[in-house]
């Protein structure tokens, strides 16, 4: 990431308005992964529920188990916060990610479709979304 992404990271893990939660693992002193959280909020379960954004091992210290641990971390952390589930999304080539998620009995979701809007896309889709003009509705 650039500099002012970093920034931003840091402001929005640690600032005033603070809008996710992210855990450490390190091997010894160097920090070797992190998951980055947060609560989105399910109307069907009328429950929270806990979104892992990011979950991410240097190279060198993958297979090692930093990651299983990382992860039982945010799902212990979904149980205590009393979430009705916890979701994530998996890129399609990451085949060892995968792997790992149907070997726990993670439900793959073949029934949702994820959709995204990117930021320099905003302007254009709130002009194509403007209601319709008074003239318009005669």
């Amino acid at each position: 990431p650039t500099a002012a992404a970093r920034k931003r990271l840091l402001r929005d893990a640690f600032g005033r308005r603070k809008r996710f939660d992210a855990y450490l693992a390190f091997a010894g002193t160097e920090a070797v992964g992190y998951a980055i959280i947060f609560e989105t909020y399910s109307s069907f379960r009328a429950q929270p529920t806990l979104y892992l954004e990011d979950i991410f091992i240097l190279p060198a210290f993958r297979r090692g188990g930093v990651g299983l641990k990382l992860f039982r971390t945010c799902l212990h952390e979904a149980k205590r916060r009393g979430c009705g589930r916890m979701e994530w999304v998996v890129l399609d080539w990451n085949v060892n990610a995968i792997r790992f998620y149907e070997t726990i009995g993670a439900a793959r979701l073949r029934e949702w479709l994820p959709y995204r809007i990117d930021r320099e896309q905003f302007p254009a889709v709130l002009r194509s979304l403007r209601p319709p003009s008074r003239q318009a509705q005669r």
